[in-house]
C-alpha cells in the first residue's frame, strides 16, 4: 500500500502569522545566522585571478551561502515590517488589497456593455466630458481598467484617484 504525502507549502507571511508569539526570537535568531554566515565565508575568487576547478567550486560554495544570509536578512526584514507601529490614519497592505479588490464596475458611473472574454466597456469617464460616442474604456476581468482614447488605467484605487481627484491612502480609505 503506498502513500501519497502531499506537501502545503507555508508563505513567510502566514510562517510571521503563525508564530507571532516568538516575532523576536525569530528575528534574533536570523541576525545571529547572518552574523555567522558572513564571519565565515567569505568569496575566495577575486577579481584578476586565475580560476582552476577547486577555486571555483569553493566560489559556488560561498554564492550558495550568501544567498542564506539574504534569506535571513529578507526574514529580518519582513519581521521590522510587521512589527512596524501603526500610525493613526495609515492604512497597511492588507487594506490595500482589499482596496485594490473592490469591483471598478460598482464605481463606474454610466451604463456598462458586454466587451467580450469577461470584459465590460463603457463611455470613459476620464475624458471628452463623457460625450465620446464609441466606448474606448474597458474593464477587464482581473478587476483593472484601461481607456484607449486616453490611454487611462489601473485598479480600482487608481480609479478612484482619478476619478475623485484624490491622493493614494484618501482613495484607499475610501473603497474600505
Amino acid at each position: 500500500m503506498s502513500q501519497t504525502l502531499r506537501s502545503t507549502r507555508l508563505t513567510l507571511t502566514d510562517a510571521l502569522d503563525t508564530f507571532e508569539d516568538a516575532l523576536l526570537d525569530i528575528r534574533k535568531a536570523c541576525v545571529e545566522n547572518a552574523l555567522a554566515i558572513s564571519r565565515e565565508n567569505k568569496p575566495y575568487a577575486k577579481l584578476g585571478e586565475v580560476w582552476n576547478e577547486d577555486t571555483m567550486m569553493q566560489h559556488v560554495r560561498w554564492l550558495i551561502v550568501d544567498e542564506r544570509a539574504s534569506i535571513y536578512m529578507r526574514v529580518i526584514k519582513r519581521i521590522d515590517t510587521v512589527r512596524a507601529p501603526v500610525r493613526p490614519g495609515s492604512i497597511t497592505d492588507a487594506d490595500i488589497a482589499r482596496a485594490k479588490d473592490f469591483p471598478i464596475t460598482e464605481l463606474f458611473d454610466g451604463k456598462l456593455f458586454n466587451g467580450g472574454a469577461g470584459r465590460k466597456k463603457g463611455v470613459c469617464p476620464f475624458h471628452n466630458g463623457g460625450r465620446e460616442k464609441t466606448p474606448s474604456f474597458y474593464i477587464m476581468a482581473d478587476n483593472r481598467f484601461y481607456c484607449f482614447g486616453c490611454n487611462q488605467g489601473g485598479d480600482s484605487i487608481d480609479f478612484v484617484m482619478k476619478r475623485d481627484g484624490i491622493e493614494f491612502i484618501p482613495a484607499v480609505k475610501k473603497l474600505m
